[in-house]
């Protein structure tokens, strides 16, 4: 499951640019497959966050992770398990940018 996931947030997932200490969130979605985006929201450990449906002709299900150690769980995840794309060059533009990930970024990147 663990690389598995790796390429399903190559594919599927979004590091987006956000103001506040963080710096960005992490989000991922499905059309359809709540049970999926379920699973990854439980193997995270967010217990908290609840899958978020856009509804359309066809549902849409996805989570947003914005806090610091949700993030903090996804990075540790993704260096264990490392992104093979585009993705991680984003990743690793983000976290320049994010005092609070600092002690995460050497894992990424040399800035």
């Amino acid at each position: 499951f663990n690389h598995w996931l790796s390429g399903f947030i190559e594919a599927e997932g979004s590091f987006a640019k956000r103001s506040g200490s963080l710096g960005f969130s992490f989000s991922i979605g499905q059309l359809y497959d709540l049970y999926l985006i379920q699973a990854i929201l439980n193997y995270f450990a967010q217990d908290h966050l609840k899958v978020q449906i856009k509804k359309g002709i066809n549902p849409f299900y996805f989570i947003e992770i914005a806090n610091i150690k949700g993030v903090e769980i996804v990075l540790e995840h993704l260096i264990k398990n490392p992104l093979q794309g585009y993705k991680y060059l984003q990743l690793a533009i983000l976290m320049k940018d994010s005092k609070s990930l600092a002690h995460l970024k050497h894992k990424f990147w040399n800035f």
